[in-house]
């Protein structure tokens, strides 16, 4: 299923930017919407500023990244 899939995405992540992901826990929240379902991969951070920074960083590497707050 789709969230087999966003795992993979995350061990290829996490395989590209170790440095970047390391010791972060994913987990896929499933989010329905018209077109069906999409499959969103969630890292929980510590704090909002280092979330942004991740983000940042998989921006300029032209991956896609959005700051989810609670």
């Amino acid at each position: 299923g789709g969230d087999k899939k966003a795992m993979s995405e995350w061990r290829r992540l996490e395989g590209q930017y170790p440095k970047l992901l390391r010791g972060l826990s994913p987990s896929v929240k499933v989010v329905t919407s018209k077109s069906g379902h999409l499959y969103r991969l969630q890292a929980g951070m510590t704090s909002e500023s280092h979330a942004r920074e991740i983000c940042a960083s998989l921006k300029a590497k032209k991956q896609s990244c959005v700051v989810v707050l609670p």
